[in-house]
């Protein structure tokens, strides 16, 4: 082995390419002396680059963050091939928890731009590298190289293994972090409560508890990726101990100068760095792949409610809405909720449904917004099947003012053209007059512009309800649906909602639903319904006469009339 080391350091001084000093200099055209001549040539490119390179390379820096950042933010891009979370149907909403789509949309896809933007690159950079190098390596020593080689499958099997694992601990740290983020959200969504019930400090006990659980699951996958780095240069070190004792081997019998064998092991280096830094890349490539798996659980669902191929504009004539035989049950449940349902709602006339709680009342009127579509039977509009005709034009024609109010974090104007964007002031604030909210809006301190706050907190009940049926007025809708619109109102504000009430359903098609039964006298119909099934139907008057449930149920609100 000593004799060997001894040619190796011979050829090695013997095989060294001499330096030719009798180079014309590129600039000056004078003859070259030593390696200190060639810097001016090199600070003289440098200077002609000037901002004109600076410039480039900052262009060229834009272009590459722009195309790697392509493929990521086509996950949260709403257009086709990728369903975007607004086109699901609300089953899918009744299945998942908030926070964990926006960890799935926020931090999972963060998680997959940087393993784009980061190691794209240079994972194809250090394959074009690996695979040349190792041609030119078969070329120089085909036996060595093949005996070399033998040792990549061995750091595949062992990538492969410990990429499992590791991808499975990656998975969990995230969804460690999406119930981190469902916790918060439920906590600040329902602050008041919390703060009712002095249950902050349970619920910072929980909220210690899952960041303790994300803890640990960090932990155990910073453990395998400690272990695995570590483990593909020892398999590296090895090749190399065997290039060192195969090449001096080959070199005591004469068959490899000591030259190549240096040559050699330089290549050889050259061929592990691409697998070193592969190696270091490991732990990023498997935490985006669990990443892209929870990405792609979310966007590959498809919804149970969606548009036919051959499905037409609706175009509403009278207005008239028919249930059926319809029979509904939700995908959580094992009974249905309606049982071959059927009514006709009048065109231009108000249908009020009641009845205990539980009955299938908002279920009906969730079916006629096609939130979900029906078991069994039809809804037709006019005698065209709702299922016929696009989502987007049937909810065009329909507005729904509920007891729990949706208004979104922004100012009342905002929120008031929400359902026409493009309505004019005039129209907005006619819509305000005949909600009866145009005076408390006159008196906020920004007017239409003042801040409602998140859900509408900077709002009385009232007025939250009034600027709901503003709102709806403003859309102009031809169908009106009201779900227990005035149930937790104070008697001054009911008369206000009640006035507006009148204006908002006049000439349209008006499906009630309300326990209060003074809200719904009025009505042209009223419908009685039990655990899904029709039990009464008829006017306030005839209801009376015949006694059974309805006369039951206003007995029980009004004892006073009764007796």
């Amino acid at each position: 082995m000593a004799a060997a080391f001894g040619r190796l350091a011979v050829h090695g001084r013997r095989r060294r390419p001499a330096i030719r000093h009798s180079e014309a200099h590129p600039v000056c055209g004078r003859p070259c002396h030593s390696r200190q001549a060639l810097r001016p040539a090199a600070a003289d490119r440098r200077s002609r680059l000037g901002d004109g390179g600076a410039a480039r390379r900052i262009r060229l820096y834009q272009q590459l963050h722009v195309q790697q950042s392509r493929p990521a933010d086509r996950l949260r891009d709403p257009q086709p091939p990728v369903p975007p979370f607004a086109e699901l149907d609300l089953g899918f909403y009744d299945r998942r928890r908030t926070g964990d789509l926006m960890s799935r949309m926020t931090s999972d896809v963060n998680q997959l731009q940087q393993m784009v933007s980061s190691g794209t690159m240079g994972i194809l950079t250090d394959a074009v590298t690996f695979i040349a190098i190792a041609g030119y390596m078969l070329l120089e020593n085909a036996q060595m190289t093949v005996a070399l080689l033998a040792l990549f499958p061995v750091m595949f099997l062992t990538a492969r293994r410990y990429g499992g694992r590791m991808r499975r601990t990656f998975r969990r740290v995230q969804e460690t972090v999406a119930e981190m983020s469902s916790h918060l959200q439920d906590t600040l969504s329902s602050i008041r409560l919390v703060k009712s019930f002095s249950a902050e400090e349970r619920e910072s006990a929980v909220f210690a508890r899952l960041s303790a659980d994300n803890r640990d699951a960090n932990l155990r996958s910073t453990r395998f990726s400690a272990i695995f780095s570590p483990m593909i240069d020892l398999l590296q070190y090895a090749g190399m101990a065997f290039v060192l004792a195969f090449g001096s081997w080959q070199a005591m019998r004469g068959d490899m100068t000591a030259g190549s064998v240096i040559a050699y092991l330089s290549y050889l280096r050259l061929l592990q760095n691409p697998v070193r830094r592969f190696s270091r890349l490991m732990s990023t490539v498997q935490q985006s792949a669990a990443a892209y798996d929870r990405i792609m659980e979310t966007m590959s669902a498809v919804p149970d409610v969606k548009d036919r191929p051959d499905a037409s504009e609706l175009r509403l004539a009278g207005g008239e809405i028919a249930f059926e035989q319809v029979s509904f049950r939700y995908s959580s449940s094992s009974s249905d909720v309606l049982h071959e349902f059927n009514l006709t709602l009048a065109p231009g006339k108000t249908t009020a449904l009641v009845g205990s709680s539980g009955a299938g009342k908002t279920t009906a009127a969730h079916l006629v917004m096609r939130y979900y579509d029906a078991t069994r039977g039809r809804i037709t509009i006019d005698g065209t099947d709702i299922r016929d005709v696009t989502q987007a034009s049937l909810r065009r024609q329909i507005a729904i003012v509920s007891q729990d109010v949706m208004l979104r974090n922004g100012s009342v104007r905002a929120n008031l053209t929400y359902g026409k964007p493009g309505a004019a002031e005039e129209e907005m604030i006619s819509a305000a007059q005949a909600a009866y909210a145009h005076p408390f809006i006159e008196e906020l301190p920004d007017g239409y512009d003042t801040e409602v706050g998140e859900r509408g907190v900077r709002l009385s009940g009232g007025q939250k309800q009034r600027l709901s049926i503003a709102r709806a007025l403003l859309a102009d809708p031809k169908v009106i649906i009201l779900d227990e619109a005035t149930a937790s109102l104070d008697t001054e504000s009911e008369q206000l909602i009640q006035a507006a009430l009148e204006t908002l359903l006049s000439g349209r098609t008006s499906l009630v639903i309300a326990h209060r039964l003074s809200t719904v006298r009025r009505a042209d119909l009223i419908v009685v319904m039990e655990q899904g099934r029709i039990v009464q139907s008829g006017t306030h008057e005839e209801l009376m006469e015949q006694g059974g449930r309805y006369r039951h149920l206003y007995e029980l609100q009004f004892p006073q009339q009764a007796g």
